[in-house]
């Protein structure tokens, strides 16, 4: 619960463990900045939840921005006069990328299925080499154990 609580409060903290954000400056036409930030999610969690599908119900920052929401990145491209404009959208956007970011998570991992088979995937050789979701979803369950063994008996052969 205290946990919850400092990611939503520690807004910025909270995004840079799980996104970066590459900025393009694309210069000045008409005394209006333009420029593209790209999100790219560095962490499991934030690739799961792109891949569950990232929302924006605020419609006046899709009329503030132009947003393209992708499986492996966000794209933000701005017109703007003054940069400040462009920091208070880009604000805006990491509170509504954190909030569901928190609530993908407290939904994944409330599910029993998920409970369920977390356990055994410590076992598996594909443990933690995809997003979790996804890993799920295309289940080859195969154990790190027999394959050690596989390796010795090739070893004495």
């Amino acid at each position: 619960m205290l946990k919850n609580w400092m990611k939503r409060v520690l807004i910025n903290r909270t995004f840079q463990e799980h996104f970066q954000i590459e900025h393009h400056f694309h210069g000045i036409v008409q005394f209006h900045i333009k420029e593209t930030y790209i999100i790219r999610p560095i962490s499991h969690l934030g690739i799961q939840m792109l891949l569950d599908g990232f929302h924006i119900s605020d419609h006046a920052l899709h009329l503030k921005a132009k947003i393209t929401v992708e499986a492996d990145k966000i794209r933000v491209f701005l017109v703007v006069l003054d940069p400040m404009d462009s920091q208070t959208i880009l604000e805006e956007l990491k509170k509504t990328l954190i909030r569901q970011l928190l609530e993908f998570e407290k939904r994944f991992y409330s599910n029993p299925v998920v409970q369920y088979v977390e356990q055994f995937c410590s076992g598996c050789r594909h443990y933690k080499s995809k997003p979790f979701n996804q890993c799920i979803n295309s289940c080859h369950f195969q154990s790190k154990t027999t394959e050690k063994k596989l390796e010795m008996t090739q070893k004495t052969d």
